[in-house]
């Protein structure tokens, strides 16, 4: 992938679903999508359906269900995570719906942790539905790298009970964007 450094080539690491495991042997890399205090320069992630404190409403109304021994302060959870300062000192971008431009590379990132809706989770929207079909149209045309939670149809998306799950409209949006690097995660054993 072309980028401005002296190079002209930017090496991006992608990993999904970690579920809370922190050690891996990862390849090197200028920028790591995801997460982790490594030695990345950069260290790009959005939500997923597990990440139940980052979608205000839905923890509100479930969270006894995932939180027997307590409320988590979601509030303070969000302004953690969205701190300018993550990103100026310590490189952690974190997307929702929004676009990042890395200066040194001049690549646009867009993050989104929304897919079609999948059992009773977190950043679900009803599947072809006016409310995902707006999501995905805050994607920007011109964005490098698309991160989204969850795949878009048909491709990574089979679950194992042998059911797609991506999402249609995700499919007809990057068909048109065409971003250089896509990645997404939610399903485990695609």
């Amino acid at each position: 992938m072309a980028s401005n450094n002296e190079s002209n080539t930017t090496r991006i690491v992608c990993i999904s679903d970690t579920h809370s495991r922190y050690q891996f042997e990862l390849p090197p890399g200028d920028i790591l999508v995801h997460g982790g205090l490594t030695q990345y320069r950069l260290k790009i992630f959005i939500a997923g359906n597990h990440d139940l404190t980052l979608e205000p409403k839905f923890y509100e109304e479930t969270w006894k269900r995932w939180h027997f021994r307590g409320k988590q302060d979601y509030e303070l959870i969000g302004r953690l995570i969205r701190d300018p300062s993550l990103a100026t000192e310590h490189g952690i971008i974190y997307l929702e719906q929004q676009e990042f431009i890395d200066p040194q590379t001049g690549l646009k990132f867009f993050g989104s942790p929304y897919q079609p809706e999948f059992c009773d989770w977190a950043f679900n929207l009803p599947a072809n539905s006016p409310e995902i079909k707006q999501v995905w149209s805050k994607i920007p045309d011109d964005v490098d790298v698309l991160i989204t939670h969850g795949p878009p149809a048909n491709i990574l998306d089979k679950t194992y009970m042998e059911q797609h799950v991506g999402c249609a409209q995700l499919l007809a949006r990057v068909q048109k964007i065409k971003p250089k690097l896509h990645v997404f995660g939610h399903i485990h054993e695609a």
